[in-house]
């Protein structure tokens, strides 16, 4: 399977990018989030919300097959926005599990 990182935009059309080096590199250009970012499971598998202070701005979810990443979605504040993710904070205290997103996956957005 070719590697896919599809952002889904504001305007309703996603930007796609196919094959794992051009992925990389559309990951690469948004690497400036990763200190805002918090993982999360989405429906069981890998993800991420990035924070802009406490305000959530993006969720990233990972397709994995075979121990490898084929997929990353990122989707923006306004699809954000419409999610419930009260139990998800941009800063998690000590001692204390990452949570989980409840019924957010892909597929349901």
């Amino acid at each position: 399977m070719r590697q896919l990182l599809r952002a889904h935009r504001r305007d309703g059309n996603p930007l796609e990018l196919h094959g794992a080096a051009r992925v990389a590199r559309g990951a690469m250009t948004a690497r400036r989030f990763a200190p805002y970012g918090r993982p999360v499971l989405i429906n069981g598998a890998a993800g991420a919300v990035a924070f802009d202070g406490a305000r959530p701005f993006a969720i990233l979810a990972f397709t994995v097959i075979d121990d490898r990443a084929v997929a990353i979605d990122v989707f923006n504040a306004d699809l954000v926005a419409k999610l419930d993710i009260r139990g998800i904070t941009a800063k998690r205290q000590a001692n204390t599990p990452a949570k989980t997103t409840k019924d957010a996956g892909a597929g349901d957005w």
